[in-house]
């Protein structure tokens, strides 16, 4: 799925679209972040894509999502990140109900891995 339809299936799946902007995700090669809302409320869905250059998360694999819990409180991953065709795309939100939402909606792969072991 080419990058506008993964986005598209971000606002089919609920979500409002509420922004974009310049980012610095770590690593090489231009990134861009945009914002969405759910359109019941609540929390937001950041969206990082960055075209994917010589840099570690570059060489991950395209079968797998992978997955994090940055509150390191809980068994549920509210960052993802996953390679298709040349650009890693991060998906970010405070609840993890919502990451997971979006993760479907934006067509990752259905395998998932640990990011951080």
């Amino acid at each position: 799925t080419d990058l506008s339809g993964k986005l598209r299936g971000l606002v089919n799946a609920g979500f409002v679209f509420t922004g974009l902007g310049e980012c610095r995700v770590p690593g090489e090669g231009k990134s861009v972040h945009a914002y969405f809302e759910p359109s019941s409320g609540g929390s937001s869905i950041s969206v990082f894509i960055q075209k994917a250059q010589e840099t570690d998360l570059a060489k991950m694999c395209e079968k797998h999502c992978f997955g994090a819990s940055c509150d390191g409180a809980s068994e549920a991953q509210n960052l993802y990140v996953w390679k298709c065709d040349g650009y890693l795309h991060y998906i970010y939100s405070p609840d993890a109900t919502l990451t997971e939402r979006a993760r479907k909606a934006m067509d990752a792969p259905g395998k998932t891995a640990p990011l951080l072991r």
